[in-house]
């Protein structure tokens, strides 16, 4: 799998992924060196800068959690969507807001991103959508591709 937005590893820490192999991918280079040590024992585990990934290694499973409104400028958003989605081979997770918004930040653009997948990417299909926790705006939004 792949996590692009990996942060600091507060979720990570909590999971078991039963041996599978994880790449974490964050912009920042003090995240990824910090994950390498924190997580230095676990040897299913990369961590690296987002400007160096292979897109064309096929993965089972994308991640993005509570990133994709940390893209204010579009081309960024764009860039991101292509790289989540064409990184991975079956599943896509987001975890996210979906309501289109202005900027509540200078970091922090809303966007109702299914109808951008939609359009973008008909071959994924989003297989539901669940209820926002209750602590938040956010939602987990599963894909699943189907060519």
């Amino acid at each position: 799998m792949i996590d692009w937005g990996c942060g600091d590893g507060q979720v990570l820490e909590k999971i078991d992924l039963h041996g599978a192999s994880y790449l974490g991918v964050d912009v920042s280079e003090t995240i990824v060196r910090r994950m390498r040590e924190r997580f230095a024992a676990q040897p299913c585990y990369r961590f690296e800068l987002a400007d160096g990934i292979d897109r064309s290694e096929g993965r089972d499973l994308a991640l993005s959690m509570d990133v994709l409104f940390h893209f204010p400028v579009d081309t960024d958003y764009d860039a991101y969507l292509s790289k989540l989605f064409g990184s991975a081979d079956r599943f896509v997770l987001t975890y996210s807001t979906n309501f289109p918004g202005s900027l509540t930040a200078r970091h922090v653009r809303r966007r109702e991103f299914t109808a951008d997948v939609a359009k973008r990417f008909p071959e994924w299909e989003l297989i539901r959508t669940e209820a926002p926790l209750s602590e938040g705006l956010a939602s987990f939004f599963p894909y699943g591709k189907t060519a």
